[in-house]
């Protein structure tokens, strides 16, 4: 490294100026504190961060922002929190990942999926799918209601519809079909 241009300005109106010049590395890092903020500058030859800090809040500008910590991260707000990226975001967790709120919504434009480590849930422009290599349950403590244009139900194996009270069956036409057909 070359040698650094270092200077110091005081003054009673706009406050105290630190300045490094790096002439070698076109880097010059400035720190001003003028009463109501602190900020702190590295300007390079293509590249800006600023760090603003007055007595409510704390600005960060840069092109990349990287926190690391030995231990644990905690961020809280009593107010509105907001996150947003302009391009793809990825949440991950070594463990579990924990997502907790009155109303949690999740919205995507083109899709939405959710898989686990065999099982999987999307939501698309082509319909809905669950898809599970064991048992998949759809219960309703009250009442559980299914509608569509068309509603299909089959089974490889056996079908079984039961009621515990009364069971209805409705149609315009019904067609019972089968080798055997045990009506009582």
């Amino acid at each position: 490294m070359g040698t650094l241009i270092c200077t110091v300005e005081l003054n009673k109106e706009s406050g105290i100026t630190v300045t490094v010049k790096n002439g070698d590395a076109n880097i010059t890092q400035t720190i001003t504190m003028n009463g109501t903020s602190i900020v702190i500058k590295v300007a390079g030859q293509s590249d800006t961060s600023t760090i603003t800090q007055t007595a409510d809040a704390v600005a960060v500008t840069c092109k990349k922002f990287s926190v690391t910590a030995d231990e644990q991260i905690t961020m809280k707000s009593s107010g509105t929190a907001a996150y947003e990226s302009d391009k793809t975001t990825s949440v991950k967790a070594g463990t579990d990942l924990t997502i907790d709120g009155n109303t949690v919504k999740a919205t995507g434009t083109q899709s939405l999926a959710a898989k686990g480590s065999q099982s999987s849930l999307s939501l698309d422009s082509s319909g809905a799918k669950l898809s599970t290599p064991s048992t998949a349950t759809i219960q309703g403590q009250g009442q559980l209601s299914m509608s569509g244009g068309v509603v299909q139900v089959s089974a490889d194996g056996m079908l079984t519809a039961e009621a515990q009270a009364v069971l209805t069956l409705k149609g315009a036409i019904a067609n019972l079909q089968g080798n055997l057909v045990n009506l009582g």
